[in-house]
């Protein structure tokens, strides 16, 4: 099965939708159909041997749309000038018209009045409804009635009679600024609709636009500027300052500042160089860039996420699915109870003109448009506002599956902590100062290559080991480099060289594994560093050592000793500090009432107090993921609402059975593939974010639902007669129009969700 997406145009209303999704899924070889009324987009499976793009394209023009042309990146959408032409056409003639209908013949009395009434509002009725002509006679084809097909005929059936009253010389009963009115206020409402649902659609827009249209290729003949559907992987592409980059690669020459924001959402540049990798999109600011390509188009990291966010929005959730299939019988029920209305109100003794026009308002009033609209315009703009902030979601349900959460569970290490080792304490435990301590110590773990040799050495000259991404690193999102002075919440003294205290090289060096290192200092003394255990079995003194062991292991630290000779000198902490506002995303959450557990397979020792400085609930460690996947399941069994944030392979299991799993983005593509929501940047107050918005998403659909039924409860008695007051059909087209244009109002609301939520 290949999977295909299809922009469509033409769609009024969710029977537009829902008869669209019931001619597609009719066509052979074609399994599973997803038609989103918001996005104006197909999303479907199909056997490409049984059928093909254009035979699903040839249906969809068979049932009354249009297949519009797939966005080109980096250029805007283009407007729809059609529409809004006969909109304003019709609101043009409305105006004379109603002034004329209104005035009951004040103005101009008698024939001469009806008969410029008519020719006001014949081009309405004809020329300016043809946009709603086409899909209705698709919609009648195909056995059905859809909006368009109720709006005709309330529009058409007052403008004919009121023709046949006029040539009758009557002057009661002729609804000429009603007919033209019906249809102008249609026009004009899905005008505004269109465009607040274009407002919609932004963020996927502004993703698009972010990779440019146009590269500059360099080959053995010279430059070349080439469409960037025409790049291919292992291209030369050069990128100048002031441009966006085009690909995913490798720079091989230059070195300049590269804007990230567009993926990581941190505004600040970085220096990117040969032998890093750059992504499209990117901004280059200073320099130019020489880069080979490994990713081009939806291969790129930008248009896998924007693939996941269109994705995203043309799933449904439960709630979309439950407003379908209200809308599906909702145009044949209104077709009854207009000829109900008729009926009743001819059988009580009234007067024919009154019975057609209370029909025609209860054909004109009812609109399963905005029942359509109130969910997917929601997602549309929830899942675009997501993708804004750093969240990836990849389908709509994991919208409502977010908002009922009540336990986050977190892995410790690359989730709420550094994935690399840093130096946190230098302890002396012989006069010397800190600075001093690890000063010599980098002497040798400096000439090392072991995790903690590195996070010592890095300490003492961090600018002397540069960070960068290794060429290989192919995850869905850009993690920003991690450097060990600024990755912890709080970073204590030891963490920073803070003086000029030179690191002696230490000669002679040999690395025993699983001890340490042995070697020799200018001075010719015996330096060591490494285990405590092993430190005594090369005869050091360490009786010394229990106060400094014992403040360590209370933090969960790992210890690196350093002795001179036979004498012990100090202990170093390394540890995995804690990410920038893990705390604050722990707080949040509670805020929210949701509670917090630390699943790790790290030691007790190493997790507890990693948990205590965050303000987590609970602690786990020491877990196998077979054990993770059992705290989740328990808690599940439990009745809870849970959610999995993980980075590994290990937390995969875990992952795919929580209620909703939360991926880091610069994690592993398997935690990544098992994810409903990806956090695009190594922030843990996403985790806080997502939540809330999620829960702000699904409160919109809620209001939203509640809006378009509860229009249609006091509307419908209302054209009908049964309630005191009576609408006409003019005050029916407004109304009718508003009820959608408020739905994509309020879904609108969601872009101004906060970027941080307290």
């Amino acid at each position: 099965m290949e999977r295909l997406d299809l922009p469509i145009t033409g769609m009024t209303c969710a029977a537009c939708a829902t008869r669209l999704e019931r001619v597609l899924g009719r066509v052979p070889g074609v399994d599973g159909v997803s038609v989103n009324l918001a996005t104006e987009r197909a999303s479907l499976a199909f056997d490409p041997a049984r059928a093909g793009p254009e035979a699903l394209a040839d249906a969809v023009r068979r049932a009354g749309y249009d297949v519009g042309a797939p966005p080109i990146p980096g250029e805007a959408p283009p407007d729809e000038p059609t529409g809004t032409l006969h909109a304003a056409a019709a609101m043009v003639l409305l105006l004379p018209l109603l002034v004329l209908g209104m005035s009951h013949g004040a103005l101009l009395p008698g024939a001469p009045g009806l008969l410029l009434q008519a020719a006001l509002s014949l081009p309405i009725v004809t020329w300016c409804a043809a946009p709603l002509v086409r899909p209705a006679l698709g919609a009648l084809r195909h056995g059905s009635a859809d909006m368009n097909v109720l709006v005709l005929l309330g529009a058409w059936t007052a403008w004919g009679w009121s023709a046949w009253a006029a040539a009758r010389g009557a002057h009661h009963g002729v609804w000429f600024e009603s007919a033209g009115s019906i249809i102008a206020f249609v026009l004009l409402g899905r005008a505004l609709e269109r465009r607040a649902r274009r407002r919609a659609g932004e963020a996927v827009d502004a993703l698009l636009r972010r990779q440019p249209p146009r590269a500059t290729r360099v080959t053995a003949a010279g430059e070349e500027t080439v469409p960037i559907e025409a790049l291919r992987t292992g291209d030369r592409v050069r990128a100048r300052p002031g441009e966006a980059i085009a690909v995913d690669g490798i720079v091989r020459e230059g070195e300049a500042w590269v804007v990230e924001a567009t993926l990581t959402g941190e505004p600040a540049p970085r220096r990117r160089g040969p032998g890093d990798r750059v992504y499209a999109g990117t901004l280059v600011q200073d320099a130019p860039l020489l880069i080979a390509a490994l990713g081009t188009g939806q291969d790129t990291v930008l248009g896998r996420i924007t693939a996941a966010v269109l994705a995203a929005q043309t799933g449904k959730p439960r709630l979309a699915r439950l407003a379908d299939r209200a809308a599906a019988v909702f145009t044949p029920a209104v077709l009854v109870l207009a000829a109900l209305t008729f009926a009743g109100w001819w059988w009580t003794g009234a007067p024919f003109e009154a019975a057609l026009e209370a029909a025609i308002t209860v054909l004109v009033v009812a609109c399963p448009c905005a029942l359509g609209l109130a969910t997917p315009t929601a997602v549309l703009v929830g899942t675009g506002r997501a993708a804004e902030l750093g969240v990836l979601v990849r389908d709509a349900e994991a919208l409502e599956r977010a908002a009922t959460i009540d336990v986050v569970c977190f892995d410790k290490t690359g989730t709420l902590t550094s994935d690399a080792l840093v130096l946190l304490r230098a302890i002396p435990t012989a006069g010397l100062s800190p600075a001093a301590l690890r000063a010599l110590a980098a002497g040798g773990a400096g000439q090392s290559r072991h995790p903690i040799s590195v996070a010592i050495a890095r300490a003492a000259a961090p600018a002397q080991v540069p960070e960068r991404h290794a060429p290989g690193d192919d995850t869905l999102a850009v993690p920003p480099e991690r450097h060990a002075g600024d990755d912890t919440l709080a970073v204590p003294p030891e963490h920073h060289a803070g003086d000029d205290t030179p690191a002696p090289p230490w000669t002679d060096l040999t690395e025993r594994p699983g001890a340490g290192l042995r070697g020799r200092l200018p001075d010719g003394a015996i330096a060591r560093l490494g285990a405590l255990r092993w430190l005594a079995e090369e005869g050091v003194d360490v009786s010394t050592a229990d106060p400094a062991a014992q403040a360590l292991d209370d933090e969960g630290l790992t210890a690196a000793w350093l002795a001179r000779d036979g004498q012990l000198l100090g202990a170093l902490g390394v540890g995995a500090p804690p990410l920038p506002h893990a705390a604050e995303a722990i707080a949040a959450l509670r805020g929210r009432g949701v509670a917090t557990r630390l699943l790790t397979g790290d030691r007790a020792r190493a997790a507890e107090p990693v948990a205590r400085a965050l303000g987590i609930d609970h602690v786990e460690a020491d877990l196998r993921p077979a054990d993770k996947l059992a705290a989740i399941e328990r808690l599940r069994a439990a009745g809870h609402r849970v959610a999995m944030v993980g980075d590994g392979v290990n937390d995969a299991p875990a992952l795919a059975a929580a209620d909703l799993s939360i991926a880091m983005g610069s994690g592993t593509d398997v935690a990544i593939a098992a994810a409903d929501l990806t956090l695009l940047r190594p922030d843990p107050r996403l985790v806080a974010t997502a939540l809330a918005l999620a829960a702000a998403t699904t409160a919109t659909i809620r209001r939203n639902l509640a809006w378009a039924f509860g229009y249609n409860v006091v509307m419908l008695p209302l054209a009908m007669g049964l309630l005191p007051w009576q609408l006409n059909p003019m005050l029916a087209s407004a109304a009718m129009s508003l009820s959608s244009v408020s739905v994509v109002l309020s879904s609108l609301l969601l872009r101004r969700f906060p970027r941080s939520q307290p």
